[in-house]
Order: C-alpha cells, then structure tokens, then sequence
C-alpha cells in the first residue's frame, strides 16, 4: 500500500479530501465526456489517485455520480442562501428563491438534468430522497417561515416540509419540461402569480 492510500484510509480529513477530488473530478469527466463514456480510470488519473483509491469511497461510476449530484446541491442551496436575500414578505422571498433556481441551476459545475441523461437515475427522485437535502431547506425557510406564520402572511395549514417538496417539486419540472418560447421574463411573472397566490391566504388575514 502506497503512502498516498495509508493517508486516505487514516487520517479522516484526508479522507474527505480525497473523496471530495474524485467527485469534483468525475462532475469535469461527466461534462466534458458523459457519463457513458467516463471510465473509473479516467476519473482516477483527474482527482490523481490510483483506481483502488476510488474503490475506498465509492462502489461504482453511479454512485459516484450520486454521491456528486447531493454535493453540488448542497453548494447551490449556498449559492442561494448568498444571492437571494431574505425579506419580511415570505411569500415574495419563496417566489425569488425558485426563480433563482430555475435561472442558475443549469449553469451549476454539474447540473443532474443533463448529467443523468443516458442513466438509470431519476434526478426528482434523488433529490426527495435525501433527507439530509431536504432538512438544508427546511433550515433555511424555517425562521421567515415562522415569522409569517405570525404576521399570518400564508395559510397556517401549509406546513413547512410539504411547502419544501412542492418547491423542489415545481423547480425541477421547469427545469425538466421547459416551454417552448417561454422567456425567462415569463417564467418570472409566472412563479410569482402562480405562488403568491397559493401561499398568500387572504381568508386567515380577515378572521
């Protein structure tokens, strides 16, 4: 065993390390080549690690693409929390967190619509899950979610997690199924039709 192997399986930061390399380099493999026609060895001699050193991580190309897919989302859900910026007006600030989605996703180092074409993998399904994926957002919306539960902005009825797959749910159809010569200035005004007026509830604000 090779000094670099006896570092990967000992030393648990290098460990990471060393699975982080190979993910990032099978994301560049799977873009560049796809992902039928990326080899384990062509993943190795990117991240620069011996083959075996990828068997110590992962079982096969799939899960590797898996295992990269749930990271890159992890960094988008940053990417969002970042650029997004949180307002008293919950309903407006779920409506530009999916339009940020649908807008940016795409251009994401490894975009899983596109990589999972050819694959058994079903990217929605993947997706929904992860409960560790899912509990990120419901970290994220939970305190402006509360808070406009207080303000009675959205029906109380609407519960968080059910709020967070219908989220995920209708960004991957548009990212799935887009419209033909639909502009993103009408997806834009979509969205927020379409959400403000199902998370705004009018009736509790009057009782």
């Amino acid at each position: 065993m090779n000094q670099k192997t006896k570092i990967t399986t000992s030393n648990p930061d290098a460990r990471q390390s060393a699975r982080h390399s190979i993910m990032e380099a099978a994301a560049l493999a799977f873009e560049s080549k796809g992902f039928q026609a990326t080899t384990l060895d062509d993943i190795a001699l990117a991240a620069g690690v011996a083959r075996r050193t990828i068997y110590l991580h992962f079982s096969s190309k799939k899960e590797i693409l898996i295992a990269a897919c749930i990271e890159q989302a992890h960094m988008f859900l940053a990417e969002v929390k970042s650029n997004v910026p949180n307002q008293q007006d919950f309903p407006k600030f779920i409506a530009d967190c999916l339009i940020y989605v649908i807008e940016n996703s795409p251009n994401s180092k490894l975009f899983m619509l596109k990589i999972a074409e050819g694959t058994s993998i079903d990217p929605v399904s993947l997706y929904f899950s992860n409960q560790e994926f899912i509990q990120n957002w419901v970290d994220f919306f939970e305190a402006p979610y509360m808070e406009a539960i207080d303000r009675k902005q959205i029906n109380p009825d609407i519960k968080l997690v059910k709020l967070v797959n219908w989220f995920g749910r209708i960004s991957t159809s548009y990212l799935q199924y887009p419209l033909e010569n639909e502009t993103p200035e009408d997806i834009r005004e979509n969205v927020k039709v379409f959400l403000l007026s199902a998370l705004r509830f009018n009736t509790y604000q009057k009782l």
